[in-house]
């Protein structure tokens, strides 16, 4: 009869002990940085590996074969680059082009159609965005071409005399609506009304 009472009570005791180490646990990561901190490091640490597994070729069979592939990962990974740089600036540029013309988004789908846009590296190291696109104004459409700079070497800075930028890094939306007026560092077509 001893027994019965012992055996009901060992259920409530493991869940005591089962909440307290939940609750142990749920503490450390709440208020102990360390702790936080290590788990991010070991997953950033983790990704590391896996996105440098993915960058070097582990199956080459000699070194010009490996050089190979490494090259045409590299190729791969600056076609990605360039092509979300490039969706980056022709937003952009959508955005400056709408103010500069005074016209809301509507108007803009319905008048422009881009043809092409690209991202150019000039020969100073410079990034240049140009976009081609034809523009309906009442009944003519006429074509047209805008560009502007992404980032300026220190040369082309220089050339432009533009001292209140800085040189090596992206420039803002308001530096390039800034300059827009300098000839050879943009262009954004002002439609006629």
């Amino acid at each position: 009869m001893l027994d019965e009472p012992n055996k009901k009570n060992w259920l409530p005791t493991v869940l005591l002990v089962v909440v307290v180490i939940l609750g142990i646990a749920a503490l450390l990561v709440l208020f102990y940085p360390g702790f936080k901190r290590q788990s991010q490091q070991d997953a950033t640490t983790v990704e590391k590996q896996t996105a440098s597994e993915a960058l070097v070729p582990a199956d080459a069979k000699s070194p010009e074969e490996f050089m190979q592939k490494v090259q045409e990962k590299s190729q791969e990974i600056q076609k990605n680059y360039d092509s979300n740089l490039t969706e980056f600036a022709q937003k952009e540029w959508e955005r400056i082009f709408k103010d500069v013309n005074g016209i809301d988004t509507n108007s803009f789908n319905s008048g422009i159609n881009i043809g092409s846009s690209k991202i150019e590296k000039t020969d100073d190291q410079s990034t240049l965005f140009r976009v081609k696109y034809s523009l309906k104004i009442g009944e003519d459409e006429v074509e047209a071409e805008d560009f502007f700079y992404l980032i300026l070497s220190e040369a082309k800075k220089k050339e432009f005399g533009l001292e209140s930028v800085r040189s090596e890094t992206f420039l803002t939306e308001t530096d390039i609506k800034n300059n827009i007026s300098n000839v050879g560092f943009a262009k954004i077509t002002k439609i006629q009304k």
